[in-house]
């Protein structure tokens, strides 16, 4: 059961038969009519409610990615020393994000769209990474040498 729900909370579910979003606590779908099963029901809510949280932890994870960029390009200014620091944590921070929504989410078995965009917003954020730390390093070996 997800956490921070009781029993006595309705959560949230697609419809099996006309995939509308209803809740728990209905025992027959309010759109199309269909009994629904409780146990059934409450997999489902567990289900979408972990499909939710893989679609935010996906979303942060791109949004991180980006802030990457800007640290680095930031950190090009002679005048925020700072900024470096902010570059160099999320550097290291990213990847470890990526490997734990991997582990965290990739056996979900759901044909939620929104779960098919949070695999693609992951990816796009270990390309953003990838390209960034191959620039950062190119450029330092590139100004230890000269």
């Amino acid at each position: 059961m997800v956490q921070g729900f009781s029993l006595s909370q309705p959560q949230v579910f697609q419809c099996q038969n006309c995939r509308e979003f209803i809740n728990t606590s209905m025992t027959n779908c309010s759109y199309c009519g269909v009994a629904i099963n409780a146990e059934a029901a409450t997999a489902a809510a567990d289900v979408q409610a972990n499909v939710a949280k893989a679609c935010s932890d996906a979303n942060y994870l791109k949004i991180m990615a980006r802030a990457l960029g800007v640290f680095y390009l930031l950190n090009l200014i002679p005048f925020l020393p700072l900024v470096g620091w902010g570059f160099l944590v999320l550097l290291i921070g990213v990847p470890i994000m990526m490997v734990r929504w991997w582990v965290k989410y990739s056996k979900l078995q759901t044909s939620d769209a929104d779960y098919e965009k949070a695999k693609r917003d992951t990816i796009i954020a270990a390309v953003i990474w990838s390209a960034l730390a191959v620039l950062w390093m190119t450029i330092s070996i590139t100004y230890t040498f000269l």
